[in-house]
């Protein structure tokens, strides 16, 4: 279910992200503008949702980074929302943000966070069930 639901969350925001890049930024500007910090906002809870439902789609797959354990997940995410940012620079209608990719990145942090949490909750409920372990 997670996966199907995370599935269509991207397809939902390569929708979203379509429309933007092919100039069809208007109206969306204009909703989130009525948000103070609206497009930070955005980017934080969008690339967070994203991150915590890519984590938990492919489960406890981890890498290792200089020793520390990271969510494969996450790092995925970033790794794709990173050179999303950066193309932006080369799009006559996008703009090239820092603040955007800096959004994202503590978006991606809490989601990857929380999905490491459930993750968790889900293995010691899986071996407290679990008689043979």
């Amino acid at each position: 279910m997670v996966r199907k639901l995370t599935f269509l969350y991207i397809l939902f925001l390569l929708a979203l992200l379509f429309s933007v890049d092919f100039g069809f930024h208007e109206k969306i500007y204009q909703v989130v503008g009525l948000v103070p910090m609206g497009d930070k906002i955005g980017h934080f809870l969008f690339m967070g949702t994203l991150a915590f439902g890519v984590s938990l789609s492919i489960k406890k797959k981890y890498l290792n980074i200089f020793g520390k354990k990271f969510l494969k997940g996450s790092i995925i995410v970033f790794a794709i929302v990173t050179l999303e940012e950066l193309s932006q620079g080369l799009l006559p209608h996008r703009t090239l943000s820092w603040q955007d990719w800096m959004a994202d990145t503590l978006g991606i942090l809490l989601g990857s966070f929380l999905a490491l949490r459930q993750l968790e909750k889900l293995s010691h409920s899986d071996s407290s069930h679990n008689p043979n372990s």
